[in-house]
């Protein structure tokens, strides 16, 4: 996503981020596809230069936890010599069969941010991705204005329903 004006902070970058984030795991939801088991971050400079990383996570599918390594890589990386002009977020290898139960996870965190998100998506299948946004969005009001369907930014207006 090339960006409105040129991030200059972590805060902004964060609410990118888990915007893309929350696209992200909403699609592959949406096709069906298993959990992921490495985030990439791409990011591109003001000066057009590109840099990208990618890190491992618990297979996940959850737009959260996809947020969550996205904005850990950009901070062990990025040097802020540029301001941030784009940012992308993406997943890949997916994690096929069955997925080994933590015994750590007592109380059922993942199975419940699991039919939390299951439930955010039938609601914006039925009333729109405005519907629901993660918090962190909300910071800035034009980010919050825009909706990302199949890889397009759209300008969000509540009232259109």
């Amino acid at each position: 996503m090339t960006l409105y004006h040129d991030l200059t902070s972590y805060e902004e970058v964060e609410s990118v981020l888990f915007m893309l984030a929350d696209s992200v795991s909403a699609r592959m939801r949406e096709g069906g596809l298993p959990r992921a088991r490495t985030v990439k971050l791409w990011v591109r400079e003001s000066d057009l230069s590109d840099l990208t990383r990618q890190g491992g996570i618990e297979p996940t599918s959850s737009g959260v936890e996809i947020g969550k390594r996205a904005m850990q890589l950009f901070k062990e990386f990025y040097d802020w010599k540029n301001p941030v002009r784009a940012l992308g977020v993406s997943v890949c290898n997916f994690s096929y069969g069955a997925e080994q139960i933590s015994i750590f996870d007592s109380t059922g965190k993942k199975e419940k941010l699991s039919r939390l998100e299951s439930t955010i998506d039938s609601l914006r299948g039925k009333y729109g991705n405005g519907v629901l946004r993660p918090a962190v969005i909300l910071q800035d009001k034009r980010l919050s204005d825009l909706d990302i369907k199949d890889d397009h930014l759209t300008h969000h207006d509540p009232l259109d329903k």
